[in-house]
């Protein structure tokens, strides 16, 4: 999904609906070629959520990061 596309308020609702529906351990995994976290911390701090850089892979054409979204603990 192209989150770096996305207006803050459209990955807002997005997010807020993904969570909703996952159990209280789940977790969005998210490939982007921006090189930081495709979600503000602003919306992440909103949602009460956290990002986690899992993977870098410069292999690949562009290089891609993994980033991992969870409820904060």
């Amino acid at each position: 999904m192209p989150l770096l596309l996305f207006s803050p308020g459209r990955k807002l609702r997005l997010l807020h609906q993904v969570f909703s529906v996952l159990t209280e351990d789940g977790a969005f995994h998210q490939f982007t070629y921006g090189g930081r976290c495709p979600v503000e911390r602003a919306v992440l701090r909103r949602l009460g959520l956290e990002a986690t850089l899992l993977r870098f892979t410069p292999i690949n054409m562009p290089p891609a990061f993994v980033y991992r979204l969870q409820r904060r603990r």
